[in-house]
C-alpha cells in the first residue's frame, strides 16, 4: 500500500507539473512514421543481433478528448528485421502506444506490441552457434526518450525488450524456450 501511495503521489505531481510546462496546442505524435536501428547489448552465444524497423503511428483521437493534453494514446504498426550473422527474419507487429509530452521539444513514449517472427532460430555464419527464441509470437515493449529538431523531425533513443510471453501465458500457449532481445537504438521519426 506504500508504493502504491508513493506511485500515485508521484503521478499527481507530474501532472500538476507538465500542466503548467506543456504546450497545450502541440501537433507532436498526432501521426507519423519512423526508423529505428539497433543492437543487442546482452552478449549471447550467436553474438551480436542486429534490429531495425519501420514504424506508423497514429493518436487516437476519441481517447484524447477525456484525458490531458499531454498525454497522446497512439497505436503503432512495425515491420522490421532481425539479423545475426547467419540469420534474417522478418517480423511485423502491432499494438497501442502512450506518450508523455514535457516541453515542446522533449517527450516520452512508450509502447507495447504484439509481433510475428517469420525466423526463431538464429545462427552464426559458420553454423556452430544457435539461438532459440521459442516460436513465431513475440511481444515487445518499449520505452523512447525523444528530441524534437524542429516541427516535423524527431531523434531519440529507444530500449527495446522482446520476448514470447512465457511467463504471463497460459501452459498450453507457452514455448520451451524463452531467451529474451533486449536492445540499444536510434530512432528517427517524423510528424505529418
Amino acid at each position: 500500500m506504500y508504493c502504491l501511495t508513493r506511485l500515485l503521489s508521484f503521478v499527481v505531481l507530474i501532472s500538476a507539473f507538465l500542466s503548467n510546462y506543456a504546450y497545450s496546442d502541440s501537433k507532436i505524435m498526432d501521426a507519423g512514421f519512423g526508423f529505428s536501428i539497433g543492437d543487442t547489448y546482452a552478449k549471447q552465444n550467436i553474438s551480436t543481433l542486429n534490429s531495425s524497423d519501420f514504424f506508423y503511428f497514429k493518436r487516437i483521437s476519441s481517447i484524447q478528448k477525456v484525458i490531458p493534453y499531454f498525454i497522446k494514446p497512439m497505436y503503432e504498426y512495425n515491420f522490421g528485421i532481425l539479423k545475426s550473422s547467419g540469420t534474417q527474419s522478418w517480423l511485423v507487429g502491432i499494438g497501442p502506444k502512450l506518450g508523455l509530452i514535457f516541453t515542446n521539444d522533449l517527450y516520452l513514449t512508450a509502447g507495447f506490441r504484439f509481433v510475428y517472427l517469420d525466423e526463431y532460430k538464429f545462427r552464426t555464419q559458420d553454423g556452430n552457434h544457435m539461438r532459440h527464441y521459442g516460436g513465431h509470437r513475440q511481444f515487445q515493449y518499449y520505452w523512447d526518450l525523444n528530441y524534437n529538431i524542429n516541427s516535423k523531425v524527431t531523434i531519440g533513443y529507444r530500449w527495446l525488450h522482446m520476448s514470447n510471453g512465457m511467463q504471463v501465458l497460459p501452459e498450453s500457449l507457452k514455448y520451451d524456450h524463452n531467451p529474451v532481445i533486449e536492445t540499444h537504438n536510434l530512432v528517427l521519426a517524423f510528424d505529418f
